[in-house]
């Protein structure tokens, strides 16, 4: 989710040792180190993740992780478009009940008993 942090971990007990490791995201490299964190996600930063590792003998680069960050505003605004629905629904449930309730009961009897 938005706001939050992630910390993403790279070891190897390759020998001879590891000598650094380097963080990509697809193919820009993003940091170094046998860590990665980022402290305040937002949607920019969803992606594939692969961590490199070196030593005197070569490299060898892991398997991607996917990071998909969940958009706050997406919630939200769901939220906010099923609320005025409901309101609408109880609007028109109290101002009009014989109305509404003989309506859907008359779909109810075309669609369902035939």
């Amino acid at each position: 989710v938005e706001g939050s942090s992630v910390t993403l971990t790279c070891s190897s007990d390759g020998d001879p040792p590891v000598e650094n490791y380097t963080w990509f995201k697809g193919s820009s490299s993003v940091g170094t180190g046998g860590t990665y964190s980022i402290p305040n996600i937002s949607s920019e930063d969803s992606g594939e993740y692969t961590c490199q590792s070196r030593n005197e003998l070569g490299e060898r680069r892991s398997t991607a992780v996917s990071l998909n960050v969940l958009s706050l505003h997406a919630g939200v605004g769901i939220g906010c478009v099923l609320l005025f629905f409901i309101i609408i629904t109880l609007f028109f449930f109290i101002r009009y009940p014989n109305i509404v309730i003989h309506t859907i009961w008359k779909n109810i009897q075309r669609y369902c008993f035939f």
